[in-house]
């Protein structure tokens, strides 16, 4: 008598377990990889928040630096935006410096001495008797 080999097929049992086991896996790893890809939109978000306001508070600078540079009776109608693409922000003035902020971002940026009070929308500077003049 000669054995013959039984070849046995598993059952399907195991074989649901298997896929629900591989489903599993997958799942955690989309969950996971969706965790990291939203973490890291976030700090972009962030980093982008800072550039616009970056953009922003060095477009001011120069124009207070021009003022500065020029000769008495010049005068220029400057606009300071009022979002930066929807994105609400502050100015604050404080010793020297400028402070543009926003929800998780800063931007500070020292500036020429300079009377009056900046704002976001529509702003006026003048030099009159070597002294530059915001919005007076």
């Amino acid at each position: 008598m000669s054995r013959s080999l039984i070849r046995r097929s598993p059952r399907h049992g195991q074989v649901a377990f298997e896929f629900v086991v591989l489903v599993a896996v997958l799942f955690t790893a989309v969950i996971v990889f969706t965790a990291f890809v939203r973490d890291n939109f976030t700090a972009v978000q962030g980093d982008t928040d800072y550039f616009k306001l970056k953009d922003v508070a060095l477009s001011v600078k120069a124009e207070l630096n021009l003022a500065i540079a020029l000769d008495d009776g010049y005068q220029r109608a400057f606009f300071v935006p009022l979002t930066l693409d929807g994105l609400e922000y502050n100015i604050t003035k404080e010793n020297g410096f400028l402070m543009f902020s926003a929800a998780g971002a800063e931007y500070t940026v020292s500036v020429p001495p300079y009377a009056g009070t900046l704002q976001k929308g529509n702003n006026v500077i003048r030099k009159t008797d070597g002294a530059v003049e915001v919005n007076t």
